[in-house]
């Protein structure tokens, strides 16, 4: 008996029955002879190996001298046991190897079949014209999906501006069962086990499971899925979609904010109760229902500089120098030259503009025309405005400054300011950094200015311009 390896690898087409087509790869070889009409031909089968969801390995030797051969197989029990005079007339369903005796002995990879599946699997060889020996029917099943079943409604509970609960239930543990059980989510559909992900502690069980999501952005879109991990590996239920609650504060977006003033009360009180950031009133500030939304009330000022709100703790205290921040504001003017707010220090009587509107233009963060802060020395630190159409026209409208640092060496950094008008971008500059404002000084909000204001924000980053949108829909 001669003994080869050959490696089998099959590519179907289609064929009444399904035929399959060979490519060798042969690392023996012997000369075909016709065989003795006397010589007795055995097929031994061995144990499948690589079973998977789609492929198996078949192993088997043929013990003497044939004229050819090859193997069927399928999900037919019947169609396989039946004892085949010739390769052309199979039964529909079964699948059909032609072996080049060149190897022995046989490795045969079956692929492209089903997974979880039983599979029946003959050998034939071709010992005559008109005699053929046969194997017997061997059969395997193929690795099963990784099954756990669940139910298709997911229960959505309790879906506040950054929490949501998710109760799922599992109808089959799988086989083999789960190994791990949770529920993932991202802000993209169909998210995987790759995204944000949450498992849940405990046996292999079916049964309803419920897991709270925390840490999620207000007023955004999410998307979840429950899944399970076996061996075989992931199973997901279907995916669902839910969006985050507003602010039950009215904060919008709350991640990053430093201190927010509605001026509902008629005061200048922090909104969320951060006391050391209240303002204390100096003289006699107003405040007018004229508002960019549907209730509360808007702080009024006459262009005097005795009228104002005064903040002994800066709410900008932790902003260091090099640090991202935000600020947000509604305003009504029909004034061109505006402090809106400004730190002074008292004993120099020193005023450092931070945001002000003068003569076209827009200066953010310590910036004025001359003095302090001269542009025509600095470059340019401003934007250009038209004011008729965006400030001074009786109208509210709503301003967004952002600062974002982008350190380019040591020691050295570069200031992009954008400026963002009723929610969508206006313009930007970069400039390199001229030095750091002394937010320990107490700020100033008011003096000076003429008009309303409402819904002051401050932040510690740089806003997204889907933020800035969100704040500017909600008129808060």
């Amino acid at each position: 008996m001669k003994r080869f390896t050959i490696y089998i690898f099959s590519f179907f087409f289609n064929f009444s029955p399904l035929l399959t087509m060979l490519v060798l790869m042969v690392t023996g070889c012997s000369s075909e002879k016709e065989p003795s009409a006397d010589a007795k031909v055995s097929i031994i089968m061995h144990p499948f190996t690589n079973i998977t969801r789609t492929e198996a390995t078949a192993n088997f030797d043929i013990v003497g001298d044939v004229l050819s051969a090859g193997v069927i197989y399928g999900t037919n029990r019947a169609s396989i046991e039946k004892d085949y005079s010739a390769t052309s007339n199979f039964d529909e369903g079964v699948s059909f190897i032609r072996l080049n005796l060149r190897s022995n002995p046989y490795i045969v990879y079956i692929n492209r079949i089903s997974a979880n599946t039983i599979y029946y699997l003959r050998v034939f060889a071709f010992v005559s014209g008109d005699e053929i020996e046969w194997s017997n029917v061997v059969e395997f099943r193929t690795r099963p999906m990784p099954n756990v079943i669940f139910d298709d409604e997911i229960l959505l509970e309790n879906v506040t501006e950054s929490s949501a609960k998710i109760t799922f239930e599992v109808l089959s543990i799988g086989d083999p069962p789960y190994t791990e059980l949770g529920i993932c989510y991202a802000k993209t559909n169909n998210p995987t086990i790759h995204n944000e992900r949450i498992p849940i502690q405990g046996n292999e069980e079916e049964g309803k499971f419920t897991v709270e999501i925390t840490g999620l952005d207000m007023m955004t879109t999410y998307y979840v899925r429950a899944y399970a991990i076996n061996t075989v590996g992931v199973a997901y239920s279907e995916n669902v979609m839910f969006v985050t609650a507003p602010s039950s504060d009215g904060t919008t977006v709350a991640h990053g904010l430093l201190a927010y003033y509605t001026f509902d009360d008629e005061n200048c009180n922090e909104n969320r109760g951060i006391v050391r950031y209240n303002g204390i009133a100096a003289g006699n500030p107003e405040f007018s229902t004229d508002i960019p939304g549907q209730s509360g009330k808007s702080l009024q000022l006459y262009g005097t500089t005795t009228d104002y709100f005064y903040f002994p703790t800066n709410p900008l205290e932790n902003i260091a120098h090099s640090r991202d921040m935000s600020v947000c504001i509604w305003l009504k003017t029909m004034k061109g030259n505006n402090f809106i707010y400004h730190l002074q220090e008292a004993s120099q009587n020193t005023v450092f503009p931070l945001l002000a509107i003068r003569n076209g233009y827009i200066y953010p963060r310590g910036l004025s025309e001359g003095g302090i802060r001269d542009p025509k020395r600095l470059g340019q630190r401003r934007f250009e405005i038209d004011m008729t159409n965006y400030l001074l026209d009786g109208n509210w409208h709503f301003l967004c400054v952002t600062l974002a640092y982008s350190h380019i060496s040591i020691g050295s950094t570069v200031m992009n300011f954008k400026l963002y008008l009723n929610g969508q971008f206006y313009s930007s500059f970069e400039s390199q950094n001229y030095g750091s404002s002394n937010f320990s000084i107490p700020l100033i909000l008011g003096s000076d200015f003429e008009g309303l204001m409402d819904n002051l924000r401050f932040y510690n980053r740089e806003l997204s311009q889907s933020e800035i949108i969100s704040i500017f829909n909600a008129e808060q």
